[in-house]
């Protein structure tokens, strides 16, 4: 009842930051970590935007192997060194970076992906249409499509907006919804979402 209508665009991680830095939009969602760099997320805005943000979790999900259920491919290993075609993500997109690692880890690089995606989505039905046979997208993208699902990490999924918003209703009315029991309950619900540090703050400083 507040009286804020929330109108998203589906863009990657860095591509949300680049639109926020402009002045584009309010707020952008982003989820750059990964084992390596367990503050992935507050880099990735310091080094695009600069200090005067704020990071606001909304949950924490699993990313990771979305697999044609006919291969019953069961590891990752296997997956990677098996000769598959895959649906890829754009450079600066999470999940582009969670598949340019495995590679990196278990196997030399593709010489290209078969198919671009634009979001987790578009990822798993690429493979449940019979376009590809694997690639990255988080649990829930590929529950819903009926595909295998190896998981490889678990990530952050973070909103950040500039602090100097913090008194606009507008963000109000978002860090209430993001904070209400209601929403902790139905990301509870999905597969592979934590929500135990939904609500959580993190200043982006020098």
């Amino acid at each position: 009842g507040s009286g804020i209508r929330l109108v998203p665009f589906v863009r990657s991680s860095r591509q949300a930051l680049q639109l926020l830095r402009d002045g584009l939009v309010h707020v952008a969602g982003l989820h750059l970590q990964d084992d390596h760099a367990p503050d992935g997320n507050e880099r990735a805005v310091r080094e695009l935007l600069g200090p005067g943000y704020t990071l606001l979790r909304l949950s924490s999900w699993q990313e990771g192997l979305a697999l044609d259920p006919s291969l019953a491919i069961k590891s990752i290993r296997a997956a990677v060194a098996a000769n598959l075609r895959w649906v890829g993500r754009e450079a600066g997109s999470g999940a582009r970076r969670c598949l340019d690692a495995l590679f990196k880890d278990y196997h030399p690089l593709p010489k290209g992906y078969h198919r671009i995606a634009r979001d987790h989505t578009g990822v798993a039905e690429t493979i449940r249409t019979g376009w590809a046979q694997a690639g990255i997208c988080v649990r829930l993208s590929a529950a819903e499509a009926g595909l295998d699902f190896l998981v490889v990490r678990e990530e952050d999924y973070d909103l950040c907006y500039r602090t100097d918003m913090e008194r606009d209703p507008r963000l109000h009315a978002l860090i209430r919804v993001v904070r209400s029991r209601a929403l902790r309950r139905l990301l509870a619900e999905l597969p592979g979402y934590d929500s135990s540090e939904m609500g959580a703050v993190t200043a982006v400083v020098n």
